[in-house]
């Protein structure tokens, strides 16, 4: 799988993947991503940006995130807890996988790749969040090493659960996740 920057032209296919997420999420009560969004825009000013990032298998586009290095204002204050570094961080957005490859390892494999963008960037850090109510993502976090240090909130004030976790400069060196069966 290659991850690659999406482009505007992207925008159709990311939109599927990201409707398949808001329509998972309503069957499982989940009230995250009801209000509209993610949407065109959002994911236009992600393009915008160089955040947008597409998961591709032989051509076709199987998840979509953002990642940026430019901080994330909503993770200054951070409640019940503390993150562990201070130093500069990648933060991960809008993690969505086509459902035709739910459960085969894409996920896990975006956050590889993304990893791999962090080193040659030389940070150290990865911050994400997610919704309370979201268990499969607090799951994933889990899995790949993310640890919850306490709460953040949105711009709208919605509380979120804030995760981090550390990248090593040598993939060699990279801290293993707990397997699935110690869950």
């Amino acid at each position: 799988m290659d991850l690659e920057k999406a482009k505007t032209q992207d925008i159709p296919s990311i939109l599927v993947i990201v409707e398949e997420a808001k329509e998972y999420f309503r069957s499982q009560g989940i009230n995250q991503w009801q209000d509209g969004y993610p949407n065109a825009a959002s994911i236009a000013a992600d393009i915008q940006n160089g955040y947008g990032f597409l998961l591709r298998e032989k051509g076709d586009a199987v998840a979509y995130a953002s990642i940026s290095f430019d901080g994330e204002p909503t993770y200054t204050v951070i409640e019940e807890g503390q993150w562990r570094s201070e130093e500069k961080y990648a933060v991960i957005h809008r993690v969505c996988v086509k459902n035709r490859y739910k459960g085969q390892g894409v996920a896990s494999c975006f956050l590889e790749k993304a990893k791999e963008l962090c080193r040659e960037k030389h940070i150290h850090w990865i911050r994400m969040d997610t919704h309370k109510e979201n268990q499969s993502m607090q799951k994933f976090l889990r899995k790949n090493g993310f640890e919850l240090q306490g709460i953040i909130y949105l711009q709208n004030g919605d509380p979120r659960l804030a995760f981090d976790r550390y990248v090593s400069e040598s993939r060699n060196a990279e801290f293993t996740p707990v397997s699935e069966e110690n869950l």
